[in-house]
């Protein structure tokens, strides 16, 4: 994966969590547009510039927190295929760690499909934090301000929890998807490796 995409990854987790961290700014502090208008003014485009970077940092921040969140259920599918018997090269970790190593070796074009998904799946997760997030910080602010009508603040409250299950969703599809992509592109080599060796 190339430092360009993963950049850009980054960003994408972190435009989410400046969101979520805005939200719950403007929850427990309220203020005007007038007055968010004034500032911006008065700081001028040095703090703005400052903006990016922010995102960028609370991408790497929150992505390390979703990972710890989500560490346990991901052990949990991947152990799922340990004692699966179709898919026998992945007996156990030090077999799946062969398996990774192997593919990475012989096929750059494998490894970037690989790192593609794996791109995918933090992506995903990032946002089961952040619509949570969201989700939890415009309750907030209908439970403390009140300044929103009840069916809007309902209505993009429901929307929020439900992009949470949609995240929640994709990323244990594509991480259980990515294990499987992994075994194909194993047994592809393996099976080229012997036609191209006669010896085996």
């Amino acid at each position: 994966m190339n430092t360009t995409n993963l950049f850009i990854e980054i960003l994408i987790i972190g435009l989410g969590s400046f969101i979520a961290v805005l939200i719950f700014i403007f929850a427990f502090y309220p203020v005007s547009y007038d007055e968010v208008k004034l500032f911006v003014n008065d700081v001028g485009n040095s703090v703005l510039i400052s903006v990016p970077f922010l995102v960028y940092f609370l991408g790497i921040l929150f992505d390390r927190i979703a990972d710890r969140i989500m560490q346990r259920k991901e052990a949990r599918i991947r152990e799922s295929f340990y004692q699966n018997p179709n898919y026998p090269e992945m007996a156990n970790e030090s077999a799946l760690r062969d398996l990774k190593s192997s593919v990475y070796y012989k096929s750059s074009t494998m490894t970037s499909l690989l790192e593609y998904g794996r791109s995918r799946l933090r992506i995903c997760r990032g946002w089961i934090l952040n619509s949570f997030l969201i989700a939890i910080g415009l309750l907030l602010i209908g439970l403390l301000q009140g300044r929103i009508t009840q069916i809007s603040l309902i209505s993009t409250i429901v929307i929020f929890f439900i992009l949470t299950w949609l995240n929640y969703w994709a990323w244990k599809s594509m991480a259980k998807g990515e294990y499987v992509k992994l075994h194909y592109y194993g047994s592809y080599i393996k099976k080229v490796n012997g036609a191209s060796d006669p010896s085996e």
